[in-house]
């Protein structure tokens, strides 16, 4: 591929990316999901497999929410705030040469504030018997 091509390709990520993020804001989290999908469907034409990593990022996002709002939809506004602080992040760091350390450090932070919200009854029960 051209160097052109490559570039008209990584904005059309990157038009990807803006529609995650505008889904995210409507609460529209399956169409989030199918953008994300499609940002790594077209990592495939670029060869540069670094750039699935937002995609798998944001649709794992936008599974936690589709999942807060079925189990705890009278959180799902305060949780918002984190994942418009991680969304943010990435799109601050989606650029040509990706970042991925940062990504990673970025996604574990997520991770770690979203799971407060995250109410897995059967994963609770299951941890409970392994700790005793």
């Amino acid at each position: 591929m051209s160097v052109d091509e490559i570039t008209n390709l990584f904005n059309v990520l990157k038009q990807d990316l803006k529609g995650c993020w505008e889904y995210f804001e409507d609460g529209n989290f399956q169409s989030m999901a199918t953008l994300a999908n499609r940002i790594m469907e077209n990592c495939v034409f670029i060869k540069k497999c670094n750039y699935f990593l937002p995609g798998i990022m944001l649709r794992d996002i936008s599974m936690d929410y589709q999942n807060i709002l079925i189990n705890n939809p009278s959180e799902i506004e305060t949780a918002m705030e984190i994942g418009r602080k991680y969304i943010t992040q990435i799109k601050k760091d989606f650029k040509f040469e990706l970042d991925e350390s940062r990504l990673w450090e970025s996604f574990l932070e997520y991770s770690i504030e979203i799971r407060q919200f995250q109410n897995h009854t059967i994963e609770k029960r299951i941890n409970r018997i392994i700790i005793l």
